[in-house]
């Protein structure tokens, strides 16, 4: 545990956590298959296109922008070129 140099000497007041309502939830669950059919095929598509160009010679970035794009989420890009280039292990 840590030292904080500024403590007021009150104990921190919780925070109240947000609360969705159920109504706007199904809302959203329902809205959220229609908007991803479209975004999936065309991320997947440029996530391949980033996979085959790191694998070669040809600079990365504009696939990136690509993939970026088509809606691929950071963790999508990541993951593609995880897949190539692997993970850096510290000592291995």
């Amino acid at each position: 545990m840590g030292v904080n140099a500024y403590q007021s000497g009150a104990p921190a007041k919780p925070r109240p956590t947000l609360k969705v309502s159920p109504k706007l939830e199904e809302k959203q669950k329902k809205a959220l298959p229609s908007s991803q059919g479209p975004r999936r095929a065309a991320a997947a598509a440029a996530l391949t296109r980033l996979g085959g160009a790191a694998r070669g010679k040809a600079n990365t970035f504009p696939f990136i922008l690509e993939s970026v794009e088509a809606g691929a989420t950071l963790g999508e890009i990541c993951g593609a070129l995880r897949q190539v280039f692997g993970e850096f292990k510290a000592g291995a």
